[in-house]
């Protein structure tokens, strides 16, 4: 058996969908010890989603900020919260 996680990304205005495979685990047979997600798999899990999650957080934040400074640097005005 195999198992793929993915993590689907929206922007808040529904222009960009982003789709990303963070993990995928593979099982052998059933055995006591392989029923569920092992600790270290499941933190290896936790991690994945966390980084993609922080990523996207990171780019989108950053290309708002590019876009603040280009619409100040010709002429437009500045945002609340821009430096």
């Amino acid at each position: 058996m195999r198992v793929t996680v993915q993590v689907v990304l929206y922007a808040d205005d529904d222009t960009r969908t982003v789709l990303r495979e963070v993990f995928t685990l593979t099982r052998a047979a059933l055995a006591p010890d392989t029923v569920g997600l092992q600790l270290q798999e499941a933190k290896d899990l936790l991690a994945a989603v966390q980084d993609t999650v922080v990523e996207h957080q990171v780019i989108t934040a950053l290309s708002a900020l590019v876009a603040a400074r280009t619409a100040e640097s010709r002429g437009g005005t500045r945002t609340a919260g821009a430096s």
